[in-house]
């Protein structure tokens, strides 16, 4: 269990605030047919108030309540000024200022996890099954997975750059770190 004393025995009660920690991380990685990208977010800040989250435990697997983030497109750096400015453009910032992740409830499967998460990019919104694997540690929870995802899943086209001597592959891939605590 990512946050509950039932399969995982990390935090005891049923009901809990939790807390993003600003060391999570979100990462969108891609290739071109000259080499590979990753633009990573920049957004997660202690306190930030859109990362507090509460769930809810029933027996072996978990409903969570109140947790979608809200992760601004323009807050996204692909490590070349040029490169973000063109991510952000792909992933239409302006018209859809925001990429949000609801975790909506996590189950044990086999040895791991599995989470359900939503994500709305450009507008549009997929539900996605991700297995996810849970560390803890002096009173942090880690929880990591990845997800691949088309451009197409969200109506977008993959970039075509220099007259159509670099081209982005259609598969992007969504992984992530995230680092949470108990509010007390």
């Amino acid at each position: 269990m990512l946050l509950t004393g039932m399969v995982c025995p990390c935090f005891s009660q049923d009901t809990m605030e939790i807390s993003v920690r600003p060391e999570s991380t979100l990462k969108i990685h891609g290739k071109t047919n000259v080499n590979s990208f990753t633009c990573s977010q920049t957004y997660i800040k202690e306190g930030d108030g859109l990362m507090d989250i509460r769930i809810s435990a029933d027996g072996e697997s978990m409903e969570f309540i109140d947790t979608e983030v809200s992760i601004p497109v323009k807050e996204f750096d692909c490590g070349h000024k040029i490169m973000t400015r063109d991510f952000q453009e792909i992933l239409q910032a302006d018209k859809n200022p925001y990429l949000r992740v609801k975790l909506n409830s996590i189950q044990p499967d086999g040895r791991g996890y599995l989470a359900n998460v939503s994500i709305r990019l450009a507008g549009v919104s997929h539900n996605y099954y991700i297995p996810v694997t849970i560390r803890r540690g002096e009173g942090v929870m880690t929880g990591e997975g990845q997800r691949e995802v088309k451009f197409s899943e969200y109506n977008l086209e993959p970039p075509v750059k220099f007259l159509g001597m670099v081209r982005v592959k259609e598969e992007l891939n969504i992984s992530f770190n995230i680092r949470i605590t108990e509010i007390q």
